[in-house]
């Protein structure tokens, strides 16, 4: 993330359905159901917008880029007290136990990833979870059964504390 970094309130549900929305025509000709639930249409955190369409964005393109035809995507955004949560599920490739722990690395990428897409840079976690951090939230990884990829974004409704 470059240039100047503004904090203001983002109603963050209108972000994840316009980014959803961008990717639908992708997602229906790679032949993938992609879902968006969202049990928190008010929901508000205090963030930078652009930069968090850019999370989104990497999270949703990565579930597309690696799921195989027919799959499924989901991404459900919720609050509970003082945060909001988004969980991008898919159907994928999935990531093996050894390669999860280095996942927001950047530059890293699994066997995996660039048989099915060659010339990715390993960059977009690794960006992800910096836009996560400078928003004072987390990012986790966890396999989605039977196969995929299950990310989970936690992000504070307060501004972050300097």
């Amino acid at each position: 993330p470059k240039g100047v970094v503004t904090f203001q309130p983002v109603h963050i549900e209108s972000v994840v359905r316009e980014t959803v929305e961008l990717f639908r025509l992708r997602a229906q000709e790679a032949r993938l159901e992609m879902r968006l639930i969202s049990t928190a249409p008010l929901a508000v955190v205090h963030g930078d917008e652009e930069l968090l369409r850019e999370m989104i964005t990497n999270l949703v393109a990565n579930a597309i880029q690696y799921t195989p035809s027919g799959g499924a995507i989901d991404v459900h955004l919720s609050s509970r007290r003082r945060e909001v949560v988004l969980i991008v599920t898919d159907t994928g490739i999935g990531i093996g136990p050894a390669d999860s722990k280095n996942l927001f690395n950047e530059f890293f990428r699994t066997m995996e990833a660039r048989k099915v897409l060659p010339e990715g840079t390993g960059l977009g976690l690794a960006i992800t979870r910096q836009i996560v951090r400078m928003h004072g939230g987390e990012i986790e990884y966890a396999p989605h059964t039977p196969h995929g990829s299950r990310f989970t974004v936690t992000l504070p409704t307060r501004p972050p504390q300097v």
